[in-house]
């Protein structure tokens, strides 16, 4: 492999855009994990409310 002070000049451009567009789908898949983990969470917490709330005796729901 040659020296990068030998390589054309658009190969730094190439190689640039190529890292780039890794970074962008870095960020996008990181984030949508994250976005879907507090969803879960979110999904989790409300299931656990409904069931308390459906388990209380009659008379005693809370608005």
């Amino acid at each position: 492999m040659t020296a990068p002070a030998f390589w054309p000049p658009h190969w730094g451009f190439v190689l640039a855009s190529y890292g780039l567009v890794i970074v962008i789908l870095a960020v996008t898949v990181s984030s949508s994990l994250l976005r879907l983990r507090r969803a879960k969470r979110r999904l989790a917490l409300m299931q656990r409310l409904q069931q308390k709330t459906a388990n209380l005796p009659a008379g005693q729901e809370r608005d």
